[in-house]
């Protein structure tokens, strides 16, 4: 008989915008039918089965339905600001009501992959989308390329991580985050179900690769890892919420 290992992620988010919790009801609709304003009234789900369904953040029942009226909208002033600002493609994967506007949980496209948030205000007395004021956290795009970029040059090193936990799991039973929930609620920098990377903006072995990136977003990989010095790597720099119980 296998045993089993849980792994959880424990987190805070100092942003209120971002500081949702989700409520759901294992007979309810399923993700693709529940209508995003349509909330169940229980408030656990497991973590096997959760895939964002019922995510909430405080106030916004009325933006969330303006947002779902102009979703086209929405979706292009999201991708239009990260592309202007950051190079990045993206995939939208869910629109959350917040007070002030509509949270928007995205997935980049490119070769860099990551997920992240942006927030799209609405003035909700005109139902008007401010496309023009979209915004980010601070420093979460920046600390998401450069675990994207640790990552991605360090594809090797995590592809036997993965070979790892593939074989962990012919023993026990890994209980991870479904990739549904990461990419409709809970997504954050470079994650898998199973585990996640981050780098804090002090990260001294990343920067000449983050540095490289900015000035050259095509920049090859080859470039992009001759840059990274390994000299100054320091692992606190690389932090992980998901612990085994």
């Amino acid at each position: 008989m296998k045993k089993t290992i849980k792994l959880v992620t424990c987190s805070i988010s100092l942003s209120l915008l971002l500081a949702g919790c989700f409520r759901t009801d294992q007979g309810q609709k399923s993700s693709k039918e529940q209508d995003p304003v349509d909330r169940p009234e229980d408030q656990y789900e497991s973590v096997l089965t959760y895939t964002g369904d019922g995510y909430t953040l405080p106030g916004g029942e009325e933006n969330e339905n303006i947002a779902k009226e102009h979703k086209e909208e929405v979706v292009k002033a999201t991708k239009d600001f990260l592309k202007k600002e950051y190079n990045i493609d993206v995939d939208v994967h869910n629109l959350v009501g917040n007070k002030d506007g509509v949270t928007v949980f995205f997935e980049t496209s490119g070769r860099l992959h990551f997920y992240s948030t942006a927030i799209v205000p609405i003035k909700t007395a005109y139902n008007e989308i401010l496309s023009e004021d979209v915004w980010t956290l601070e420093g979460n795009i920046e600390e998401s390329i450069r675990a994207a970029l640790y990552a991605y040059i360090k594809e090797d090193e995590l592809k036997e991580l993965n070979k790892g936990i593939d074989s962990i799991g012919k023993e026990f039973d890994i209980v991870g985050r479904s990739t549904e929930s990461l990419e409709n609620v809970g997504g954050n920098g470079y994650t898998t179900p199973f585990y996640h990377v981050s780098s804090l903006e002090e990260d001294l072995a990343i920067k000449p690769v983050y540095d490289l990136y900015l000035e050259n977003p095509d920049a090859s990989k080859e470039e992009l890892s001759a840059a990274y010095d390994r000299t100054k790597f320091d692992p606190s720099m690389y932090t992980s919420p998901f612990k085994p119980l």
